[in-house]
Protein backbone atom coordinates (compact mmCIF):
# COMPACT_ATOMS: atom_id res chain seq x y z
CA UNK A 1 0.00 0.00 0.00
CA UNK A 2 1.31 3.44 -0.95
CA UNK A 3 1.22 5.72 2.08
CA UNK A 4 1.88 9.46 2.19
CA UNK A 5 2.37 11.72 5.18
CA UNK A 6 0.69 15.01 4.26
CA UNK A 7 1.05 18.34 6.05
CA UNK A 8 -1.94 20.71 5.88
CA UNK A 9 -2.68 24.24 7.19
CA UNK A 10 -3.94 24.71 10.77
CA UNK A 11 -7.53 25.94 10.35
CA UNK A 12 -10.67 23.82 9.90
CA UNK A 13 -11.68 25.76 6.80
CA UNK A 14 -8.15 25.52 5.37
CA UNK A 15 -8.12 21.76 5.92
CA UNK A 16 -11.62 21.40 4.46
CA UNK A 17 -10.43 22.88 1.16
CA UNK A 18 -7.59 20.36 1.08
CA UNK A 19 -9.98 17.47 1.73
CA UNK A 20 -12.34 18.61 -1.05
CA UNK A 21 -9.47 18.06 -3.51
CA UNK A 22 -7.55 15.33 -1.69
CA UNK A 23 -9.21 12.24 -3.15
CA UNK A 24 -8.45 13.52 -6.64
CA UNK A 25 -4.87 14.29 -5.62
CA UNK A 26 -4.41 10.84 -4.10
CA UNK A 27 -5.72 9.11 -7.23
CA UNK A 28 -3.41 11.21 -9.41
CA UNK A 29 -0.34 10.43 -7.30
CA UNK A 30 -1.14 6.76 -6.67
CA UNK A 31 -1.60 7.30 -2.91
CA UNK A 32 -3.80 4.73 -1.20
CA UNK A 33 -3.46 5.92 2.39
CA UNK A 34 -3.00 9.50 3.60
CA UNK A 35 -1.81 10.35 7.10
CA UNK A 36 -2.69 13.96 7.82
CA UNK A 37 -0.55 16.21 10.00
CA UNK A 38 -1.55 19.76 10.94
CA UNK A 39 0.88 22.65 10.65
CA UNK A 40 0.45 24.12 14.14
CA UNK A 41 2.52 27.27 14.72
CA UNK A 42 0.86 28.16 18.05
CA UNK A 43 -1.14 26.62 20.88
CA UNK A 44 -4.59 27.24 19.33
CA UNK A 45 -5.00 23.62 18.39
CA UNK A 46 -8.57 22.50 17.79
CA UNK A 47 -8.69 21.10 14.26
CA UNK A 48 -7.39 17.54 14.82
CA UNK A 49 -10.89 16.48 15.87
CA UNK A 50 -12.11 17.53 12.43
CA UNK A 51 -9.47 15.38 10.71
CA UNK A 52 -10.42 12.42 12.93
CA UNK A 53 -13.99 12.59 11.56
CA UNK A 54 -13.03 12.36 7.89
CA UNK A 55 -13.29 8.68 6.89
CA UNK A 56 -10.82 8.56 4.00
CA UNK A 57 -7.75 9.78 5.92
CA UNK A 58 -5.88 8.91 9.09
CA UNK A 59 -5.12 11.58 11.67
CA UNK A 60 -1.43 11.94 12.45
CA UNK A 61 -1.23 14.87 14.85
CA UNK A 62 0.08 18.42 15.16
CA UNK A 63 3.43 19.48 13.76
CA UNK A 64 5.36 22.40 15.27
CA UNK A 65 7.90 23.61 12.72
CA UNK A 66 9.95 25.15 15.53
CA UNK A 67 11.03 21.59 16.36
CA UNK A 68 12.79 21.17 13.00
CA UNK A 69 16.56 20.71 13.35
CA UNK A 70 18.05 24.23 12.99
CA UNK A 71 21.61 23.06 12.26
CA UNK A 72 23.34 24.54 9.16
CA UNK A 73 22.91 21.39 7.09
CA UNK A 74 19.15 21.80 7.51
CA UNK A 75 19.20 25.40 6.28
CA UNK A 76 18.21 24.61 2.70
CA UNK A 77 15.31 22.46 3.84
CA UNK A 78 14.15 25.19 6.21
CA UNK A 79 14.27 27.81 3.47
CA UNK A 80 12.30 25.52 1.15
CA UNK A 81 9.61 24.99 3.79
CA UNK A 82 9.25 28.72 4.50
CA UNK A 83 9.01 29.49 0.79
CA UNK A 84 6.35 26.80 0.29
CA UNK A 85 4.22 28.17 3.12
CA UNK A 86 4.49 31.73 1.85
CA UNK A 87 3.50 30.73 -1.66
CA UNK A 88 0.63 28.49 -0.60
CA UNK A 89 -0.82 30.90 1.95
CA UNK A 90 -0.45 34.19 0.08
CA UNK A 91 -0.35 33.56 -3.68
CA UNK A 92 -2.62 32.15 -6.34
CA UNK A 93 0.11 29.77 -7.45
CA UNK A 94 1.17 26.21 -6.56
CA UNK A 95 -0.78 24.10 -4.07
CA UNK A 96 1.16 20.85 -3.50
CA UNK A 97 4.81 20.85 -2.44
CA UNK A 98 6.85 17.61 -2.08
CA UNK A 99 9.32 16.88 0.70
CA UNK A 100 8.53 19.67 3.17
CA UNK A 101 9.73 19.44 6.80
CA UNK A 102 10.04 15.67 6.55
CA UNK A 103 6.56 15.14 5.08
CA UNK A 104 5.89 13.65 1.68
CA UNK A 105 3.66 16.58 0.75
CA UNK A 106 2.52 19.95 2.04
CA UNK A 107 -0.85 20.92 0.51
CA UNK A 108 -2.74 24.17 0.80
CA UNK A 109 -5.25 26.03 -1.39
CA UNK A 110 -5.45 29.16 0.77
CA UNK A 111 -3.83 31.63 -1.62
CA UNK A 112 -6.06 30.69 -4.55
CA UNK A 113 -9.26 30.48 -2.51
CA UNK A 114 -8.47 33.85 -0.91
CA UNK A 115 -8.16 35.24 -4.43
CA UNK A 116 -11.76 34.20 -5.08
CA UNK A 117 -11.13 31.16 -7.28
CA UNK A 118 -13.30 28.07 -7.17
CA UNK A 119 -11.91 24.71 -6.09
CA UNK A 120 -13.58 23.25 -9.19
CA UNK A 121 -11.27 25.32 -11.42
CA UNK A 122 -8.14 25.12 -9.26
CA UNK A 123 -6.02 22.07 -10.22
CA UNK A 124 -8.85 20.55 -12.33
CA UNK A 125 -6.90 17.28 -12.68
CA UNK A 126 -7.85 16.71 -9.03
CA UNK A 127 -11.67 16.75 -9.11
CA UNK A 128 -13.43 18.51 -6.25
CA UNK A 129 -15.62 16.33 -4.06
CA UNK A 130 -17.45 18.55 -1.57
CA UNK A 131 -19.06 15.74 0.45
CA UNK A 132 -16.56 14.46 3.01
CA UNK A 133 -18.94 11.94 4.60
CA UNK A 134 -18.09 13.30 8.04
CA UNK A 135 -18.43 10.78 10.84
CA UNK A 136 -20.60 11.61 13.84
CA UNK A 137 -19.43 9.80 16.97
CA UNK A 138 -21.62 8.61 19.80
CA UNK A 139 -20.22 11.38 22.00
CA UNK A 140 -21.01 13.99 19.32
CA UNK A 141 -24.63 12.81 19.14
CA UNK A 142 -24.98 12.71 22.90
CA UNK A 143 -23.66 16.24 23.32
CA UNK A 144 -26.00 17.49 20.60
CA UNK A 145 -28.96 15.86 22.31
CA UNK A 146 -28.00 17.46 25.63
CA UNK A 147 -27.71 20.84 23.90
CA UNK A 148 -31.32 20.57 22.68
CA UNK A 149 -32.47 19.59 26.17
CA UNK A 150 -30.58 22.52 27.66
CA UNK A 151 -31.36 25.28 25.14
CA UNK A 152 -34.44 24.17 23.22
CA UNK A 153 -34.41 25.27 19.57
CA UNK A 154 -31.28 27.35 19.02
CA UNK A 155 -29.12 29.18 16.50
CA UNK A 156 -25.35 29.01 16.97
CA UNK A 157 -23.40 32.25 16.59
CA UNK A 158 -19.67 32.98 16.44
CA UNK A 159 -18.03 36.40 16.26
CA UNK A 160 -14.38 37.41 16.67
CA UNK A 161 -12.48 40.65 17.26
CA UNK A 162 -8.86 39.72 16.57
CA UNK A 163 -6.68 40.15 13.49
CA UNK A 164 -8.52 40.71 10.22
CA UNK A 165 -11.92 40.67 11.94
CA UNK A 166 -11.28 44.19 13.20
CA UNK A 167 -12.16 45.31 9.67
CA UNK A 168 -15.59 43.75 10.04
CA UNK A 169 -16.13 45.62 13.32
CA UNK A 170 -15.61 48.97 11.62
CA UNK A 171 -18.87 48.26 9.78
CA UNK A 172 -20.81 46.44 12.50
CA UNK A 173 -19.67 46.95 16.08
CA UNK A 174 -20.78 45.11 19.22
CA UNK A 175 -24.01 47.11 19.45
CA UNK A 176 -24.88 46.29 15.84
CA UNK A 177 -24.11 42.59 16.31
CA UNK A 178 -26.20 42.56 19.47
CA UNK A 179 -29.08 44.02 17.45
CA UNK A 180 -28.65 41.38 14.74
CA UNK A 181 -28.81 38.55 17.27
CA UNK A 182 -31.83 40.03 19.04
CA UNK A 183 -33.64 40.42 15.70
CA UNK A 184 -32.96 36.77 14.83
CA UNK A 185 -34.17 35.60 18.23
CA UNK A 186 -37.36 37.67 17.91
CA UNK A 187 -38.04 36.46 14.35
CA UNK A 188 -37.36 32.78 14.93
CA UNK A 189 -38.26 32.30 18.58
CA UNK A 190 -34.95 30.45 18.97
CA UNK A 191 -32.28 30.98 21.58
CA UNK A 192 -28.90 32.26 20.38
CA UNK A 193 -25.91 30.23 21.59
CA UNK A 194 -22.48 31.86 21.31
CA UNK A 195 -19.82 29.26 20.49
CA UNK A 196 -16.07 29.08 20.13
CA UNK A 197 -12.88 27.89 21.74
CA UNK A 198 -11.77 29.20 25.13
CA UNK A 199 -9.63 31.90 23.47
CA UNK A 200 -12.78 33.31 21.79
CA UNK A 201 -14.17 34.64 25.07
CA UNK A 202 -12.99 38.06 23.94
CA UNK A 203 -14.05 41.63 24.81
CA UNK A 204 -16.50 41.49 21.89
CA UNK A 205 -18.24 38.36 23.13
CA UNK A 206 -18.27 39.62 26.71
CA UNK A 207 -19.97 42.79 25.46
CA UNK A 208 -22.54 40.73 23.55
CA UNK A 209 -23.32 38.70 26.67
CA UNK A 210 -23.57 41.82 28.84
CA UNK A 211 -26.01 43.42 26.39
CA UNK A 212 -28.07 40.27 25.78
CA UNK A 213 -31.10 38.94 27.56
CA UNK A 214 -32.50 35.49 28.20
CA UNK A 215 -32.36 34.77 24.48
CA UNK A 216 -28.53 34.77 24.51
CA UNK A 217 -26.31 32.18 26.21
CA UNK A 218 -22.68 31.10 25.87
CA UNK A 219 -21.01 27.77 25.25
CA UNK A 220 -17.67 29.44 24.46
CA UNK A 221 -14.85 27.32 25.84
CA UNK A 222 -17.23 24.55 26.91
CA UNK A 223 -16.92 22.24 23.91
CA UNK A 224 -14.45 20.04 22.12
CA UNK A 225 -14.65 20.29 18.34
CA UNK A 226 -16.67 17.05 18.34
CA UNK A 227 -19.08 18.48 20.90
CA UNK A 228 -19.46 21.54 18.70
CA UNK A 229 -20.21 19.41 15.63
CA UNK A 230 -22.87 17.54 17.61
CA UNK A 231 -24.42 20.84 18.66
CA UNK A 232 -24.20 22.32 15.17
CA UNK A 233 -25.90 19.34 13.51
CA UNK A 234 -28.96 19.96 15.71
CA UNK A 235 -29.02 23.74 15.40
CA UNK A 236 -31.80 25.56 13.59
CA UNK A 237 -29.27 27.94 12.10
CA UNK A 238 -25.78 29.40 12.21
CA UNK A 239 -24.59 33.00 11.94
CA UNK A 240 -21.26 34.73 12.34
CA UNK A 241 -18.06 35.92 10.78
CA UNK A 242 -16.44 33.44 8.36
CA UNK A 243 -14.20 30.90 10.09
CA UNK A 244 -13.88 27.15 10.16
CA UNK A 245 -16.54 26.65 12.81
CA UNK A 246 -19.18 28.83 11.10
CA UNK A 247 -18.34 27.50 7.63
CA UNK A 248 -19.19 24.03 8.94
CA UNK A 249 -22.81 25.14 9.22
CA UNK A 250 -23.11 25.48 5.44
CA UNK A 251 -20.99 22.35 4.90
CA UNK A 252 -23.40 20.31 7.05
CA UNK A 253 -26.48 21.80 5.36
CA UNK A 254 -27.56 23.96 8.31
CA UNK A 255 -29.20 27.31 7.41
CA UNK A 256 -26.18 29.59 7.62
CA UNK A 257 -25.50 33.33 7.32
CA UNK A 258 -21.87 34.43 7.06
CA UNK A 259 -21.01 38.11 7.31
CA UNK A 260 -18.04 38.81 5.04
CA UNK A 261 -15.89 41.86 4.39
CA UNK A 262 -14.13 43.08 1.24
CA UNK A 263 -10.89 42.13 2.94
CA UNK A 264 -11.53 39.03 0.80
CA UNK A 265 -12.37 38.85 -2.89
CA UNK A 266 -16.14 38.63 -3.27
CA UNK A 267 -15.82 35.37 -5.19
CA UNK A 268 -14.45 33.75 -2.04
CA UNK A 269 -17.72 34.39 -0.23
CA UNK A 270 -19.33 31.58 -2.21
CA UNK A 271 -16.38 29.63 -3.65
CA UNK A 272 -15.06 28.74 -0.19
CA UNK A 273 -18.16 26.61 0.47
CA UNK A 274 -20.16 23.89 -1.31
CA UNK A 275 -21.64 25.37 -4.50
CA UNK A 276 -25.31 26.18 -5.04
CA UNK A 277 -26.39 25.60 -1.46
CA UNK A 278 -29.87 27.02 -0.79
CA UNK A 279 -29.13 26.99 2.94
CA UNK A 280 -26.25 29.46 2.76
CA UNK A 281 -26.43 33.27 2.58
CA UNK A 282 -23.29 35.45 2.40
CA UNK A 283 -23.71 39.10 3.41
CA UNK A 284 -21.41 42.11 3.19
CA UNK A 285 -20.49 43.77 6.50
CA UNK A 286 -20.78 47.12 4.69
CA UNK A 287 -24.57 46.65 4.60
CA UNK A 288 -24.64 47.68 8.26
CA UNK A 289 -26.40 46.21 11.25
CA UNK A 290 -30.04 46.92 10.39
CA UNK A 291 -29.91 45.55 6.84
CA UNK A 292 -27.95 42.48 7.94
CA UNK A 293 -30.39 41.85 10.79
CA UNK A 294 -33.37 41.95 8.45
CA UNK A 295 -31.88 39.75 5.74
CA UNK A 296 -30.34 37.26 8.18
CA UNK A 297 -33.57 36.87 10.13
CA UNK A 298 -35.55 36.35 6.93
CA UNK A 299 -33.13 33.70 5.71
CA UNK A 300 -33.10 31.79 8.98
CA UNK A 301 -36.89 31.88 9.20
CA UNK A 302 -37.28 30.68 5.59
CA UNK A 303 -34.54 28.04 5.55
CA UNK A 304 -35.81 25.83 8.33
CA UNK A 305 -34.40 22.41 9.23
Amino acid sequence: MTTARILVPPGIGDIYWVFVKLRGFMADKGIERAEIWIDAPDDKRRSLGFVERVPFVEAGGYFDRRSVDPRPEGHLSGWKARAARKEAYTRDARHAFPDIDGFDWFISFNGSVDAGRSLDEIEPQWPANWDLGLIETHRDRAFGARAVEKHGDYVVAAFFDHGMYRKWLRDIDADAISGILRRIADATGHRIVLVGAKWDLSPLNRALLDAGGDYLVSEIGNTTIGDYFGMLRRAKGCIGFPAGNTMMGAILGIPTVLIWNRHFAEGMWTNALPPNSPHYLPLDSALGGEAIAERAAQHLVTQTV
